[in-house]
């Protein structure tokens, strides 16, 4: 596809998957767009994904609710309310939860999460979420978890 094409995702058309108790849609991936992904989230309190890294930069914007992001290796968190964006560079370890009911839009400039998002989310299609292997479906992405994620996963 030329990157000159116009993109319009209308929100009938959206199929938003689940992930660590969000709902994600996709609203642009890399093949439309030729490079970089638009991703349309929203969860409810508790939601969200472990502290992890991954090979590509992540930008958020928060529409409504508040969310918490948290940076292990930096020993910062940072509250989000509407209005507030934050860059997170690549391969930087960060996991976030929504205190509310949270809506936001996150873009990456490159390929990488769509497909990451896709098969993550086939593992929460299930009852019983096996954290081993939503770690296998997340690792030829290279994206990894934080070892204290890890150890809380093994106990």
């Amino acid at each position: 596809m030329s990157q000159k094409e116009v993109i319009v995702t209308r929100l009938a058309e959206r199929q938003p998957v689940n992930l660590f108790g969000e709902r994600l849609s996709v609203l642009a991936n890399s093949e439309q767009t030729g490079g970089m992904e638009v991703f349309f989230q929203e969860g409810s309190e508790g939601s969200g994904p472990p502290p992890h890294a991954h090979p590509w930069e992540e930008a958020f914007y928060v529409l409504s609710g508040k969310m918490t992001i948290v940076f292990p290796d930096l020993q910062q968190e940072l509250e989000l309310n509407p209005g507030d964006f934050v860059h997170i560079p690549a391969d930087t370890f960060h996991g976030f939860q929504m205190t509310t009911e949270t809506r936001l839009l996150s873009v990456t400039p490159r390929h990488g999460a769509s497909g990451m998002f896709r098969d993550i989310a086939r593992e929460f299609e299930t009852e019983q979420v096996d954290m081993g292997r939503v770690l296998e479906a997340a690792t030829p992405y290279g994206t990894r978890l934080h070892p204290l994620a890890l150890s809380a996963l093994m106990s």
